[in-house]
């Protein structure tokens, strides 16, 4: 289940893949008993147990929202309770709206989505020549560019890097594979896709958005400025556990909302949305889009590779355009999740059974999304009930903990270094890709920040005279271990990295 973006949360999202108010509209009859009768109660224990502030759900089926509710606070610091309108943050799950968008963009025989990119954005750029060139759009929908997975998205993980500035630097990275040889995620294909709708359409991609995809479906409550959402009074906060406690995060220091993610919505639009894909463009007996359309970005295009469910059964996960496709239980699931530092959604449609569910929360610490999507899918399959909270948490806390103990490894198999000059390590370091971070002494200890991360700190501390823990102010960023190059008894560099979940691909500074 790979899904965007970041730190704990996508720590939780990568482990997983290892393995208003209230009642709205009235409960539909046919209504599973789990349903009707368990479910709240259900998620209040698991809130409790994974320490979830807020969560707030939706269930459709047919042109019906037959649940939505929202449980918890908008964030430990308030009392306001969460609700189907309250507005989180849902991240990658924005892929599928971008993804359709260029699909409608088809539809008016503006571009074909098997087009190269650079046919209708010449401004687009790879490491490669051959790559650059051969890229069509839906390898950038189907995560087929070549590129490592999560590539650059240091660069714009709370940074003040602008669209044009990523584009540039990404570039210069080289691929680390070949076009179409894999599933490879990248949130940059997103990203030129925005761009490539702002140059086909003569509209940026969120006026795009809100014209052609989010008021013909009058969700008019989500986001796709971050200005709106910020001015919103009835926003969930982010939180991640710290010392085993919830702990509110800061805003968003870049404020980015992006093709690749980040718009804001609640349960109760997104519920317009699963109705929408799942009924091929008709919502209440009225046709709003193209069933083409539709077809488009659910047909699978790339084969993510095999899977394990909760309940022990494994099955082959494709990725269409902003969708993961699989079988379960002879039936088709369509999903999609977001992640990023304080927040975990999902979404899940099974077009058979004309039923869909979307799960919002304000913690990034957990996996109930995931358990509960699949509980409220098996509850409409008829399946026996499988408690997948508690399987779940047990996996990630055996997850967690082998994360741990192979940090505390690294760290011993290392020699602390009795005593260092410090002096040698400070000063400006400079990266192509990058730009200019800086390493200063204060107080005894050694501290690192970065050009265009400016709420990004990191403390420094010796292993060796050429290894330092690096721990980052930010959660999300982790805590890892970069090595110094030396040249004549000088300190001339250093290999930036963070955690994995962030970005796999590290940085060389050269010491200016």
């Amino acid at each position: 289940m790979l899904n965007n973006s970041k730190g704990r949360s996508w720590r939780i999202m990568v482990l997983l893949a290892a393995f208003q108010c209230c009642w709205g509209w009235g409960l539909a009859q046919q209504a599973p008993s789990f349903i009707k009768d368990s479910l709240g109660s259900y998620i209040t224990r698991a809130m409790s147990k994974w320490k979830i502030p807020g969560l707030s759900i939706a269930i459709v089926q047919g042109d019906s929202i037959v649940y939505v509710k929202g449980f918890g606070r908008t964030s430990i610091c308030s009392g306001e309770q969460v609700t189907g309108q309250t507005l989180f943050p849902i991240w990658s799950m924005g892929k599928s709206f971008t993804a359709f968008s260029l699909a409608l963009l088809q539809e008016q025989g503006r571009l074909k989505l098997d087009d190269p990119v650079s046919k209708h954005l010449p401004s687009f750029q790879m490491a490669d020549q051959q790559q650059q060139k051969d890229a069509t759009i839906i390898d950038l929908l189907a995560h087929r560019l070549g590129v490592e997975t999560f590539q650059g998205d240091f660069l714009w993980s709370e940074s003040t890097l602008s669209t044009t500035e990523l584009l540039k630097r990404w570039a210069m990275i080289p691929a680390a594979h070949g076009i179409r040889t894999g599933f490879h995620y990248s949130n940059f294909g997103y990203l030129i896709a925005g761009e490539l709708i702002r140059e086909v359409s003569q509209y940026s991609w969120q006026q795009f958005m809100l014209d052609s995809v989010l008021l013909p479906l009058q969700m008019r409550s989500t986001c796709v400025y971050v200005d709106s959402a910020y001015r919103s009074m009835h926003r969930a906060r982010g939180h991640t556990l710290v010392q085993g406690k919830p702990s509110p995060l800061p805003l968003a220091s870049g404020k980015f909302i992006s093709a690749f993610g980040g718009m804001y919505s609640n349960a109760q639009d997104m519920a317009s949305w699963l109705m929408v894909n799942m009924n091929n463009g008709m919502v209440n007996g009225r046709r709003i889009f193209s069933e083409q359309a539709f077809r488009a970005v659910h047909t699978p295009q790339n084969i993510i590779g095999r899977t394990y469910l909760p309940n022990g059964s494994q099955s082959i996960l494709n990725y269409a355009l902003g969708w993961d496709i699989r079988s379960y239980s002879g039936v088709e699931v369509l999903s999609h999740g977001g992640a990023y530092a304080g927040h975990l959604s999902m979404m899940a449609i099974v077009p058979e059974k004309k039923l869909g569910v979307v799960i919002l929360t304000n913690s990034d610490a957990h996996g109930l999304i995931e358990a509960l999507q699949w509980q409220v899918i098996d509850a409409y399959l008829g399946k026996p009930f499988m408690h997948y909270s508690d399987s779940i948490y047990q996996y990630v806390e055996r997850g967690l903990t082998w994360e741990a103990d192979q940090l505390a490894q690294q760290k011993s198999s290392l020699t602390k270094a009795d005593a260092i000059d410090q002096n040698i390590y400070t000063g400006t370091y400079h990266c192509p890709v990058y730009g200019d971070a800086y390493i200063s002494s204060l107080q005894g200890k050694l501290t690192l920040r970065f050009q265009h991360h400016p709420n990004l700190e990191a403390l420094l501390q010796p292993l060796s005279a050429t290894r330092f823990v690096c721990k980052y102010n930010h959660p999300m960023f982790g805590e890892v271990i970069i090595p110094f190059a030396f040249d004549g008894g000088k300190v001339n560099g250093f290999t930036l990295s963070v955690h994995p979940s962030v970005e796999f691909t590290s940085y060389d500074f050269r010491k200016l």
